[in-house]
């Protein structure tokens, strides 16, 4: 029993080492995989602590790139402001030039037209017409730079949306027409007003439809308005040429062109749809476009009914008045978008007792001119949105404001624009409080004011009197011409106002007798008469009287313009007067400081009757013209001390001076620097020192100041067969007094603009007789009608000219006449200007025509 129970405690203790044994096992199998998790724990450990690192690292650089990026969106938006403002101002400099250059076009086109011929006015025509497709362009691009800018004003007001339609079909109706397009209109009637900026919204529907007529050649527009969901849907649908469909998502990008070659057909630059889609969300609208390439467009604009935006905040007008009777003193309107500027004129106003209007903007002050009749106003030239020299046409365009005195306050240099729109005073920025005031007081003090009325109807006399008292001017009346001349005799008037048709001594009779009077021949005289003028009258007149008026448009209005256009004359007169009367004798002055020059030049003046003058030095000069003003000037450009260039620009820079012609007289061998300098200030003619050749100086003299005479022409035929003879002469024709009436080219004064005087080129066209029987054969192509017109105007009547349109008609007409010279466009529609000139020179026939490509 013990035995057995010591085997069983045997195998009890074998199984329980057997156990330990499994369990040492379990516990090593178990000690390696914790270990094995431990390893793999500090891996994850280790790698997310790595990972921590690149994130940290990786979150570093994400900052930066985000201060990166803030960096270059703020560089961005500065940018994009710099180049707003630099669109704005350029465009705004580049606009009072160029309204200048229109203005003055539009001047000379109302002042000169009687002197120019038809082809001159033409002229005329072509630079007003380009300075206004130039000015639209201009303003296209100060509209896209105020859009995005943000600072695009935007004036909200009801309209009538039919109306503005129909405005812009009718514009556009003649180039319709003339391409033969059917223009229809679907707009249903009842339709409310449309709440909205009047002046955007029909630039948008201007652009819209104009473009859709450009790019029609055959078909029909057809412009509908539809209304749906308080909401104005217009749409303008064509026939023409379309535009493909991979090119649709880029139209309204700026300056897109779907065509941008040289050789394109329609012109452009590519900001209107730009422009007109901006300006639509700018209204709070948009523009959709569905169009095919050759089928046609249709784009629509979408704009709310009733404004959505903000209302704009309108300045008021500034009102400022010494006193609460305003019919009491005199009203000024000062106009100046810099508020500390217009209230500082304002102060010197209201000091001197006048009451005064303020306007910052040019369309404020032409409301306020219309609406309160200031007794005069002072205008800046440099404004934006509308500069002073648009609000001075504005001014004299208006009936109703016209005859407002203008004095131009501003920095801008120019005076002389100013004055040929009408302005009557210039005062230069910063103001001088006794400045403004002189120009002022010269509009309602004139100090010349006696006027003389002579006709023989009451009813005629009480009128103009009436019309001269109203001014404050001094009126003397005579009921024929026998009284007026007995009048004059104890009185002499400032200004006469002579009626021509009188019993027993007419106007003219009257004329006559007083220009033959020393004491009253210069007397201003301002004819209003009934009669229809014939030649002979006009002829008589003519050189006699400041003006002629006709009765049934001498209003008080057109007479007493005159009359102060005259005492304005007078004054500026009394302020440089003229040593001699006009009978005298021409004076010339010599400024030269050679003795030997002196005389050889003074001799041959005096022997053909000329006051000859000298000054010896340029100082000399200055003291001279500062007393006596000569017809003209013989200069040497060569002199110690003040030089003949310096003396030049001084007398050039005063304005009694500015116009008296100058004849250069040197032996320098003259730069193309001297020439410029020359030809900038308006140089008549040029000698060579030396041996100066007496007929041809007198003649170029009697060029210069414009005293052609029998003695002259017969000079002028000497000095024509001597350069004839210089050059061999051979085969010239003989030169006769009739020939010279024939060239007024040759007669009338000429610009130095190069460096050839008149004698040289008049040398060349005596050579070119030998040369030919006829003038050179000119081949122009060119599709520009103004470009076209520009080149005929400066070749002029020296060659044969014949014109092409298009490359292919400028082929075929090379091909038939074979000219001498072709001067090529090289941007001309269907076959450009390259396309030509590789046929050209293929061709073994027409290879050898030279080629002047624009």
């Amino acid at each position: 029993e013990q035995s057995k129970e010591l085997q069983v405690q045997a195998e009890e203790l074998r199984l329980q080492n057997v156990e330990i044994d499994r369990r040492r096992l379990v516990t090593e199998d178990a000690n390696r995989e914790l270990k094995t998790k431990n390893e793999e724990i500090q891996a994850q450990s280790e790698e997310m602590a790595a990972q921590s690192v690149e994130l940290r690292r990786q979150t570093e650089e994400l900052q930066q790139q985000n201060v990166e990026l803030e960096q270059q969106q703020l560089a961005v938006e500065e940018a994009n402001r710099l180049k707003s403002q630099f669109l704005s101002n350029m465009s705004h400099e580049l606009r009072t030039p160029l309204n200048s250059v229109m203005a003055l076009s539009r001047v000379l086109m109302m002042q000169a037209s009687s002197k120019l011929s038809a082809e001159e006015v033409n002229y005329l025509e072509i630079i007003e017409r380009n300075g206004r497709n130039l000015l639209t362009l201009i303003n296209d691009i100060l509209d896209l730079s105020k859009i995005e800018a943000g600072r695009m004003d935007v004036n909200p007001k009801p309209f009538s949306l039919r109306m503005a339609i129909d405005d812009i079909v009718e514009s556009i109706a003649p180039l319709a027409e003339e391409k033969q397009i059917a223009l229809h209109q679907d707009i249903p009637e009842g339709i409310p007003q449309l709440e909205s900026d009047e002046i955007r919204v029909s630039q948008i529907l201007q652009n819209l439809i104009a473009n859709a007529v450009k790019f029609t050649n055959e078909g029909s527009v057809t412009v509908s308005v539809r209304l749906d969901k308080g909401k104005f849907s217009v749409r303008i649908a064509d026939t023409g040429i379309g535009v493909a469909e991979n090119d649709l998502p880029c139209i309204f990008d700026e300056f897109r062109q779907v065509d941008g070659t040289s050789a394109r057909k329609h012109e452009g630059t590519g900001l209107g749809l730009t422009i007109a889609r901006k300006a639509a969300r700018m209204l709070g609208g948009d523009i959709a476009v569905q169009s095919s390439k050759g089928v046609g467009s249709t784009f629509t604009l979408t704009l709310p009914v009733a404004w959505q935006g903000k209302a704009p905040a309108c300045e008021p007008i500034v009102i400022r008045q010494f006193s609460g009777v305003k019919s009491e003193r005199k009203t000024i309107l000062v106009v100046d978008d810099e508020p500390d500027m217009a209230a500082m004129i304002s102060r010197y106003l209201l000091q001197e007792g006048y009451n005064t209007l303020t306007a910052t903007s040019g369309a404020e002050a032409l409301i306020l001119a219309e609406r309160e009749r200031p007794f005069a106003v002072t205008l800046d030239i440099i404004m934006p949105d509308m500069d002073g020299w648009e609000v001075l046409q504005g001014l004299k365009k208006n009936p109703e404001t016209k005859d407002i005195p203008v004095i131009i306050v501003s920095i801008s240099e120019g005076k002389e624009t100013g004055f040929a729109l009408g302005a009557i005073g210039y005062v230069t920025k910063p103001v001088s409080k006794e400045q403004l005031i002189s120009e002022i007081e010269k509009i309602g003090k004139p100090g010349i004011s006696s006027i003389m009325i002579v006709d023989d109807s009451e009813l005629d006399r009480r009128q103009i009197g009436r019309i001269i008292e109203s001014e404050g001017l001094n009126l003397i009346v005579a009921e024929n011409g026998a009284v007026c001349l007995e009048l004059i005799k104890k009185q002499v008037p400032d200004v006469l106002v002579l009626d021509l048709m009188m019993p027993e001594l007419d106007g003219f009779a009257v004329l006559e007798k007083i220009r033959g009077n020393p004491e009253t021949r210069d007397m201003p005289i301002i004819v209003v008469t009934a009669k229809d003028l014939t030649e002979e009258d006009r002829n008589k007149l003519s050189g006699n009287v400041f003006s002629v008026l006709d009765k049934s448009v001498a209003t008080s209005v057109t007479l007493f313009a005159e009359i102060k256009r005259i005492l304005l004359d007078l004054e500026a007169l009394a302020k440089h007067p003229v040593s001699e009367k006009q009978a005298a004798p021409p004076r010339i002055l010599l400024v030269e400081d050679n003795e030997a020059a002196i005389i050889q030049v003074k001799a041959v003046l005096e022997s053909a009757g000329y006051i000859a003058d000298v000054a010896r030095g340029g100082q000399e000069a200055f003291d001279y013209v500062a007393h006596t003003i000569p017809q003209g000037i013989i200069l040497d450009l060569m002199m110690p001390g003040i030089d003949g260039f310096e003396v030049l620009e001084k007398i050039r820079s005063r304005q009694a001076t500015e116009k008296i012609p100058v004849l250069i007289l040197t032996a320098k061998d003259l730069t193309p620097e001297d020439f410029k300098r020359l030809s900038t200030n308006h140089i008549q003619q040029l000698v060579q020192k030396g041996d100066v050749d007496k007929e041809s100086l007198l003649f170029k003299i009697s060029s210069m100041i414009g005293t052609h005479s029998e003695t002259s022409v017969r000079l002028y035929e000497n000095h024509i067969k001597k350069e004839a003879a210089a050059f061999g002469g051979h085969g010239c024709k003989e030169v006769t007094i009739s020939d010279f009436s024939k060239k007024p080219a040759w007669d009338a004064p000429t610009t130095l603009g190069e460096p050839e005087n008149k004698d040289v080129v008049l040398a060349g066209e005596l050579r070119a007789t030998t040369k030919a029987a006829g003038p050179p054969s000119i081949l122009i192509v060119e599709d520009n009608p103004d470009n076209m017109t520009t080149i005929k105007a400066i070749l002029q009547n020296r060659y044969r000219i014949t014109e092409a349109v298009y490359g292919e008609e400028g082929l075929r007409m090379a091909a038939e006449i074979g000219p001498d010279l072709i001067l090529l466009d090289m941007a001309l529609p269907k076959m450009d200007g390259f396309t030509v000139v590789r046929h050209l020179k293929d061709n073994k026939e027409l290879s050898r025509i030279p080629v002047i490509a624009m």
